[in-house]
């Protein structure tokens, strides 16, 4: 079963989500934010499990959390080029390269 990307959050959910985190980044725990202070450049809503291929799980409200902007981007794209590494290095064992 594929889980559905979540794509809109209530303004209670994200209040939740600020609140169980206290506003501060879960990923530098440098940062601390205002509520208010969501945005593109701001804080985001953050998935601490990836949603990578829509595991069972990953749209739960516990796997949210509070994230910069700057932090939340910059690990997106580690797991994005980390997959790309990992696709290709099992194609090539395979093919035998």
């Amino acid at each position: 079963m594929v889980a559905k990307r979540k794509t809109y959050f209530s303004a209670k959910e994200v209040a939740d989500i600020w609140r169980r985190t206290k506003g501060r980044c879960h990923l530098c725990q440098r940062k601390r934010w205002r509520l208010e202070q969501r945005s593109r450049h701001g804080w985001h809503i953050d998935h601490v499990h990836p949603n990578v291929g829509g595991l069972a799980g990953t749209e739960q409200p516990d796997n949210f959390l509070v994230a910069c902007a700057k932090c939340n981007l910059r690990k997106g794209r580690g797991y994005w080029h980390g997959e790309i590494r990992a696709r290709l290095t099992r194609f090539m064992k395979e093919w035998g390269y």
